[in-house]
């Protein structure tokens, strides 16, 4: 019996030795064919609409790979306490590459100033180039300042979450978690438990599942 066995076991080796391509040809149409129309279909839309040239269409793959990410962490094995964290932190990224995406920052800003006040245009012929027309100005001093207020603070939500969506990407650094280790130990309240404490879900690195 422990002959067949053995001869078995060479048997097998010999064939996974010589018959190794068998397995990437199983597994180039198992796997790898259907996961290609899977991604072609879920990518389908930014796909048509991508273009080298602008970063802003980086911003649309990312989003919906994250939002996909977010699903299957939030549905893995993970233990509650550290998935809860990183599914906050993927559902922040998410609102924040879509204000990106969208770029809905005066929207945001006219929340709180109220909206821009604009006038329907009107021109007027330019002296002495009778085939030029320029724009008549017709925001009082009040309007201007009441738009100045919305625009500036457009840019400074742009500026903002743009920081803030790539710290959150970031996350949370080594050094400064060994700054933080080390005032505990100094303080004698490191425990096993001190990471977890400190852990906020950040650092894409580790969203996985």
């Amino acid at each position: 019996m422990k002959i067949k066995v053995h001869w078995l076991i060479k048997f097998w080796s010999w064939v996974t030795d010589k018959c190794w391509w068998m397995e990437k040809v199983w597994n180039f149409f198992r796997y790898d064919i259907p996961r290609f129309f899977r991604n072609l279909w879920y990518f389908k839309k930014i796909l048509w609409q991508y273009g080298n040239w602008d970063f802003h269409y980086t911003l649309h793959f990312m989003l919906l790979t994250i939002t996909q990410l977010r699903e299957c962490v939030n549905n893995g094995y993970e233990v509650e306490g550290s998935r809860n964290k990183k599914v906050a932190q993927m559902d922040r990224v998410i609102e924040l590459l879509k204000n990106h995406v969208d770029d809905n920052f005066i929207e945001q800003a006219e929340k709180v100033h109220g909206e821009l006040i604009m006038h329907p245009w009107k021109t007027k012929p330019v002296e002495g180039k009778p085939d030029f027309v320029e724009l008549i100005d017709q925001d009082t001093p009040e309007e201007k300042e009441h738009n100045k207020k919305i625009y500036d603070l457009t840019h400074k939500l742009e500026q903002e979450q743009w920081i803030e969506l790539w710290d959150i990407i970031k996350g949370t650094q080594k050094d400064e978690y060994n700054n933080y280790s080390h005032k505990l130990s100094i303080n004698g309240e490191k425990d096993e438990n001190s990471y977890n404490d400190y852990f906020n879900g950040s650092d894409s690195r580790s969203w996985w599942t």
